[in-house]
């Protein structure tokens, strides 16, 4: 589903109160930044799939996560708070594990982490490594390849590998309603700041807000809205495997307008704020890796705000791809980053009817 932007407008009140050094800001449209030096990643081939072997924590470490996750922090504790997370990771056999098991079942490794391993291959290598069997289903005219039954985690990588993410193309988030025609009327940066509580003064200065997004777009729509409006624009972006620099201008399902919305709302209501827009694949293992990502690099202080206009029903989530994004969302709080997910404008109900909500909206 895609939301309207509600989650970049609403975050604006907290965004005032955050005292926090902002991330060097590059052009809108610049090279995508390299992945932290903790990362390893590169691009995998177009016939290839992918999944995300989630590392496993000690009981005692996961439990300590979701408890800092809930502790209220002041600012001055957000440097003490990432290492608290750091102490927290798998232990490194863990990674190594999973990466011993991808060479030897001819996986390539496209991105790893202290809490991931992503790896890709060919359709039937895959199948073969995770228990899985494989199909293709035609959907509004284009083909999915998809697993039939969810992918296990070897008996060989129980202790190291938590869960396994992907082996599906299908889109993992759906627009819940057809775009709007023309707007009625239109609110400008000081308007939405008295809406929304900001203090008068305040611009952004010091703050570097992360958004998330599954449609690559035309980063031109934000230079000629800063240009419009007398703002420069300081926007970084990060695609993410199996995401490439050139999917990142790659319109999917007219979800470029709302990569395009957050990041104007943003500029308009924040202008001295730095962005840093995170480009994943819409599909399990495509929201999983960025998840993954953007958690990893909130442990390096490189955001301070994390907000997404994007979710998808709670009930046709598999359970371990909402544990994965459920972890991530913790590690972020827990290093002391403000999360926000849209829940207005239907944003709470990613399902077709409204007994059910979007697993975003539910993450604790």
């Amino acid at each position: 589903m895609l939301h309207r932007p509600l989650a970049t407008l609403a975050l604006l009140a907290a965004l005032g109160c955050l005292l926090a050094a902002s991330a060097a800001p590059v052009p809108a449209g610049a090279t995508p930044a390299a992945p932290s030096p903790a990362a390893a990643s590169s691009a995998p081939a177009n016939n290839e799939l992918t999944a995300v072997l989630e590392l496993a924590q000690s009981p005692a470490s996961a439990a300590r996560l979701t408890a800092l996750a809930a502790t209220r922090l002041h600012p001055s504790q957000a440097h003490a708070r990432q290492a608290a997370v750091a102490s927290l990771r798998p232990v490194p056999s863990t990674r190594a594990a999973a990466e011993r098991f991808a060479a030897r079942h001819g996986l390539r490794v496209v991105r790893a982490d202290a809490w991931s391993v992503t790896v890709a291959a060919s359709p039937a290598q895959l199948a073969a490594a995770f228990g899985s069997t494989l199909t293709t289903t035609v959907a509004h005219g284009h083909p999915y390849r998809h697993a039939t039954t969810a992918p296990t985690v070897p008996a060989v990588l129980r202790g190291a590998v938590v869960g396994v993410v992907g082996l599906d193309e299908r889109p993992a988030m759906h627009r819940h309603t057809p775009l709007p025609g023309a707007p009625a009327g239109t609110q400008d940066g000081d308007s939405l700041r008295r809406a929304y509580g900001v203090p008068g003064s305040w611009r952004g200065a010091g703050v570097t807000v992360a958004t998330f997004n599954l449609s690559g777009w035309d980063s031109s729509d934000l230079d000629t809205y800063a240009r419009a409006t007398g703002a420069t624009a300081h926007l970084t972006e990060i695609p993410v495997p199996p995401v490439t620099p050139a999917d990142v201008r790659t319109p999917v399902d007219g979800g470029d307008i709302e990569v395009a919305l957050d990041a104007e709302a943003l500029l308009a209501t924040a202008p001295e704020a730095a962005q840093r827009a995170y480009f994943g694949d819409n599909s399990l293992g495509g929201v999983t890796a960025l998840m993954d990502r953007a958690a990893t690099d909130a442990e390096a202080h490189l955001f301070q705000v994390f907000s997404t206009s994007w979710g998808s029903c709670e009930r046709y989530t598999d359970r371990t791809s909402r544990a994965a994004y459920s972890r991530d969302v913790a590690r972020m709080v827990a290093a002391g980053v403000t999360v926000f997910a849209a829940s207005g404008d239907s944003g709470g109900y990613d399902c077709a009817d409204r007994n059910n909500p979007g697993h975003d909206n539910t993450t604790p």
